[in-house]
């Protein structure tokens, strides 16, 4: 059950990582392209400022935040940590990682519910190429819960937890 369990948040992970960095490359790309149009031809790509703002950026935030957590990446405080004795550490541990994954399990059901909504009410970007904005908000659901499942995961099984930050 545990190895299942690993092999499928790796490869949850390994896919949204993926989604993550395409997500990058099109950000470059794209943005390359629009300043050689602009110097070039006075022209730029119509609508760039709103597809990477509503969906490239979402997809490269919230689509690595399970692997940075996985590789330990994360923000912590450790300014008090080396005075503290070590039950007191993996107590604290533990508790800040079920507050963690509460607070990925709210946001993951919040954006599901507001994808649905999303895609029910077809409800459209501002800019002048009204694409759809049910995908983008289902990208930040997704990234969060695969989180969540590492979270998860972590607190089940804390030597893998431990064994995924050493790398």
């Amino acid at each position: 059950m545990k190895q299942l369990s690993l092999k499928l948040i790796d490869r949850l992970e390994k896919i949204c990582l993926a989604g993550a960095i395409f997500s990058v490359l099109a950000i470059m790309l794209s943005t390359n392209v629009d300043v050689v149009l602009r110097k070039t031809a006075g022209k730029s790509l119509y609508g760039l400022y709103g597809i990477t703002e509503e969906y490239l950026m979402v997809a490269l935030v919230f689509l690595s935040i399970g692997y940075v957590y996985a590789k330990g990446g994360h923000v912590r405080m450790t300014l008090f940590e080396k005075y503290l004795p070590k039950r007191v550490k993996l107590l604290t541990g533990r508790c800040i990682q079920i507050a963690v994954l509460v607070y990925f399990l709210m946001i993951t059901v919040a954006n599901w519910q507001a994808a649905h909504d999303a895609l029910v009410y077809n409800e459209l970007s501002s800019s002048g190429l009204g694409y759809p904005l049910a995908p983008a908000i289902f990208l930040v659901c997704l990234g969060c819960g695969v989180t969540a499942l590492r979270i998860l995961v972590g607190i089940v099984f804390p030597q893998a937890d431990e064994a995924t930050e050493a790398h």
